[in-house]
């Protein structure tokens, strides 16, 4: 269970990594982002990559809890960019 809530946790954190590109900010929210707000989703991002090594490794163990923490952000990673990039953005009118 604590596997699955790391996983979610480096969704969370590529979903704010991408976030941080002008064009997937304003395709998904409909303006580019700030210098401080770029800034505060790095952070962000990072904090959700840590807290998921920790709560991956709390759940499986120091030993295969990094081994699981590596295949958990390589899938999300891959999820998010598919998403990012070939998910219709929803128009606004």
């Amino acid at each position: 269970m604590m596997a699955i809530a790391g996983f979610f946790l480096c969704m969370l954190a590529f979903v704010l990594f991408g976030l941080t590109n002008d064009e997937h900010h304003r395709r998904w929210l409909g303006r580019r982002p700030d210098k401080e707000r770029k800034l505060r989703l790095k952070y962000a991002a990072s904090l959700a990559l840590v807290a998921a090594f920790f709560v991956t490794c709390a759940g499986l163990g120091w030993v295969m809890g990094p081994v699981i923490w590596s295949g958990e952000i390589m899938l999300a990673a891959g999820l998010i960019f598919l998403s990012f990039n070939f998910a219709p953005a929803s128009k606004k009118d």
